[in-house]
């Protein structure tokens, strides 16, 4: 698994819902999790390692250096 960068064309793919929720992706979102942190991320997006679903992944921080809550967004929903 890798960070994909814009311009790539996957970026601008329309994710689909996720179904379930299973082992596999477990394993996916600690994979994501583990991205993030490497690249001293604070949230990382299915579509930028190339998984075609509507899922993210954030930590949240009170401080710099402190640690933070990890959460995983499934099939977020923007409204108004």
């Amino acid at each position: 698994m890798h960070i994909i960068h814009y311009p790539h064309p996957t970026l601008r793919h329309k994710s689909k819902p996720l179904r379930r929720v299973d082992a596999d992706l477990h394993r996916i979102v600690r994979e994501m999790f583990d991205l993030m942190h490497e690249a001293e991320g604070i949230g990382l997006a299915a579509n930028q390692v190339d998984l075609p679903w509507r899922l993210f992944v954030a930590e949240a921080k009170s401080e710099r250096d402190a640690a933070g809550e990890e959460i995983v967004f499934i099939n977020p929903v923007l409204s108004r």
